[in-house]
């Protein structure tokens, strides 16, 4: 076994290609204990380049899976899978504005059979059959835009 050698920080930085800068700021997270020595130093320092190294190949691969992941949502966008959220809520909106307004019509339309109407079952049958034709207009519609 080789007798320890000590050596002091600008010893250890020129043996280790680093500047003593970087060998006290190695010291002080622990990497290096003082009294530097040489040889528990340099496998000590190798160590840390391994688990240096091992988070850069995680990096590297976390990068790589993000990059795969943004290819598949272009992709997916592309093939109509997907659709921007700001389209989504402006068709939404357009499409509750046409359901409120052909409601709001309704009474326009029927007031006057209405008025002249004394049954209440006949009233409820006339509103009910006014409804149901303005609402399936709107799905008329809203299929005829689907399949366009």
């Amino acid at each position: 076994m080789l007798k320890p050698i000590r050596c002091t920080a600008r010893d250890l930085a020129g043996v280790l290609e680093l500047s003593e800068r970087r060998v006290s700021e190695l010291t002080r997270v622990k990497v290096f204990t003082k009294p530097y020595v040489l040889q528990s130093s340099v496998t000590a320092y190798v160590g840390f380049l391994r688990v240096e190294a091992g988070g850069l190949k995680d990096e590297r691969t976390r990068c790589a899976k993000l990059k795969a992941d943004l290819l598949d949502l272009n992709l997916q966008e592309r093939r109509g899978i997907l659709v921007k959220k700001d389209a989504v809520r402006q068709e939404e909106f357009s499409k509750a504005r046409q359901v409120r307004d052909g409601v709001l019509n309704v009474p326009s339309r029927v007031s006057g059979m209405c008025a002249a109407e004394t049954d209440q079952h006949r009233i409820h049958s006339l509103l009910t059959k006014e409804l149901l034709q303005t609402l399936g207009d709107l799905t008329c519609e809203t299929s005829l835009t689907q399949k366009a």
